[in-house]
């Protein structure tokens, strides 16, 4: 935590969940979350903070998530620790929701209209046991919206498997497509392939 000379706190982050167990191997959880930073300014160049609702529940090797984070206020530009600010190579603070490759156009679109921007993802995997190892098939569609003419949309379908103790093998495609100003409407198609080491 710090203090700009905008006379504002740096990174306030508050978070809290509850999480339970029922039946032989089922779990969920619920959790809540505000910060800050989220990278994004209002009108009046200060930061915007987001409030963000989180739960997901675990029945056998079934998973399913879902997460809503929406601004405390009208977003109308983004701030120097904005993964969409030209100078910073980092990524969208907050809304890291998922990959949108189309999210930079959502931004520049917003940065006129001052509306509070939202999103939400859902996502459900599977864990297979496959020779002693896991394999894990997932799904996941996520949505940007600044106001009814600006939103962005992204379905992900992908798999990972435990090649050996901490390290991962991973495959991927996303169609990100956005609606821009109720006229551009651009998409984008990504396949990628990942290899994760954990230490």
């Amino acid at each position: 935590m710090g203090a700009t000379s905008a006379q504002q706190l740096n990174a306030v982050a508050l978070s809290a969940s509850y999480n339970s167990t029922f039946g032989q191997d089922s779990s969920y959880y619920l959790g809540a979350g505000y910060t800050n930073a989220t990278g994004f300014t209002n009108n009046n160049g200060k930061m915007v903070g987001a409030f963000d609702l989180n739960a997901g529940i675990k029945v056998s090797g079934l998973n399913l998530t879902a997460e809503y984070l929406i601004t405390e206020q009208g977003v109308s530009g983004v701030n120097t620790t904005s993964g969409a600010n030209p100078n910073n190579n980092g990524g969208y603070n907050a809304f890291a929701i998922n990959y949108f490759p189309l999210l930079d156009q959502l931004v520049a679109v917003a940065s006129t209209g001052g509306s509070a921007l939202m999103g939400f993802s859902i996502t459900a995997d599977y864990t297979l046991d496959i020779q002693g190892k896991d394999l894990i098939p997932y799904a996941s569609y996520s949505q940007v919206i600044h106001n009814y003419y600006n939103q962005v949309y992204a379905l992900e379908l992908g798999v990972r498997y435990n090649i050996v103790d901490s390290v991962w093998l991973g495959a991927a495609y996303n169609n990100s497509q956005a609606n821009l100003d109720g006229a551009n409407k651009p998409t984008a198609n990504i396949f990628s392939l990942d290899l994760t080491a954990y230490f």
